[in-house]
């Protein structure tokens, strides 16, 4: 058997060839132009005092000693959550003294938050509470971001996070509440980057299509320029996800029965063993403040924190975080796994165990018609635990995201 290759297919490889060296010179020297020209934002400003801990901003002992504190020792309600002061906002980036000349202020870039609130609350009512929540959401200039059985996600502008949080509180027994905050401008910063760069990798693209008189380099100049636009508008909604995270808080609340357990019940479990009781899919904030663990970001998602936790989220409040514990005392993925689904797997409808990559996967589907998914992946390795967490609020996120989980767990590798 013999194989040939036809000189119009050797001018077509060359080409492009040729082409995707010229391209990626082109695009080295812009990113580089475009990060000299690009004001990189100084540091954060100090920082303020909400009422909560900032999560992020903090030393992972005392951000979990903080986290926990504030869980089992919810706060007095207010009279009128009408009457709480609005939320300070972030000074602004680079912000010059009060008393500096006109001609000396710079221009200057709001920091972009994304807040985040949980709370649990024991009503007498699930439905009732579900709809006092949809009018309540409405009254406060936002929406309900999704239903998943007893679990109600409401979207509030961040201007008025605070006494929003406040008046979902009233309307029940507040058995359990956490507040995050994560400075995401470093996120859009990057992102922004990427994308100026690449508009103009597209535009140069352009200019040497109008100029191209060989068949071969139009056709490699096409396909490139396709390959770029693909990457703008991934960009640009990444942008969009950054933008709406920080202009729209969240706030998830699980609705308890009365008649229900109110708290898990810690039995005779060791030290070691307590973390697993504080685990929650609403609360990416336990596992996220062990040692770091990165993954690949899922498409349709983006990365909060890029040089600190693991934490990926989409636009419609999919989650995706990770961690690395001590694996004390030592076992294998099966040992954890079974520790986890005999202390969490009984509030579940539903909790199977199967492998991907190098994890062991345990998932968990509430109860509902619309129940919401919630995965824990655990990998040991030596002394550490590696452990992943996925939030998928519906069923319909679930289909969106399970394949691109999977394969970001599977290009995770493979157990030590």
């Amino acid at each position: 058997m013999s194989c040939s290759i036809s000189p119009a297919s050797a001018g077509r490889s060359w080409a492009a060839g040729w082409l995707r060296l010229a391209l990626l010179f082109w695009m080295v020297f812009a990113t580089a132009c475009a990060k000299r020209a690009y004001e990189s934002p100084p540091p954060p400003p100090p920082p303020m005092d909400y009422g909560y801990a900032e999560m992020d901003d903090m030393a992972p002992a005392a951000a979990m000693a903080e986290s926990r504190s504030s869980r089992s020792r919810p706060s007095p309600k207010r009279k009128s959550a009408a009457a709480a002061p609005p939320m300070a906002s972030p000074a602004p980036v680079g912000a010059p003294p009060p008393d500096a000349p006109a001609e000396a202020v710079p221009a200057a870039t709001t920091r972009k938050i994304h807040y985040a609130g949980f709370a649990r609350l024991r009503v007498a009512s699930v439905e009732e509470s579900t709809d006092q929540l949809t009018v309540l959401a409405k009254e406060l200039g936002g929406l309900v971001e999704s239903v998943a059985g007893p679990v109600v996600t409401l979207r509030v502008p961040v201007e008025g996070f605070e006494a929003s949080f406040d008046a979902v509180t009233e309307l029940g027994d507040l058995l359990d509440r956490s507040i995050t905050a994560r400075d995401v401008t470093e996120a859009f910063t990057a992102v922004d980057l990427r994308l100026s760069t690449a508009r103009r990798t597209r535009d140069r693209l352009v200019e040497l299509l109008a100029k191209a008189e060989d068949e071969r380099e139009k056709l490699a100049l096409i396909e490139e320029i396709q390959r770029v636009s693909e990457e703008i508008d991934r960009l640009e909604s990444q942008l969009r996800t950054l933008d709406s995270l920080a202009s729209f808080s969240r706030i998830t609340v699980q609705l308890v029965p009365r008649q229900a357990q109110a708290w898990r019940n810690r039995g005779d479990d060791t030290a070691e063993m307590a973390w697993i009781r504080d685990l929650s899919p609403f609360r990416p904030d336990l596992v996220s403040h062990g040692k770091r663990l990165s993954l690949p970001v899922p498409e349709g998602m983006v990365q909060l924190t890029p040089k600190r936790r693991f934490i990926a989220e989409g636009p419609e409040g999919s989650r995706i975080w990770s961690g690395r514990l001590p694996n004390d005392p030592a076992g294998d993925g099966a040992f954890w796994v079974d520790a986890i689904q005999t202390r969490v797997g009984p509030e579940f409808a539903t909790a199977e165990v199967e492998t991907v990559g190098g994890f062991t996967l345990l998932q968990l589907t509430d109860r509902g018609d619309t129940p919401y998914t919630w995965w824990i992946a655990v990998r040991p390795r030596g002394k550490w635990l590696d452990v992943v967490e996925v939030y998928f609020p519906t069923p319909a996120e679930q289909t969106r995201f399970e394949a691109l989980v999977r394969a970001a767990l599977e290009a995770a590798g493979g157990a030590a």
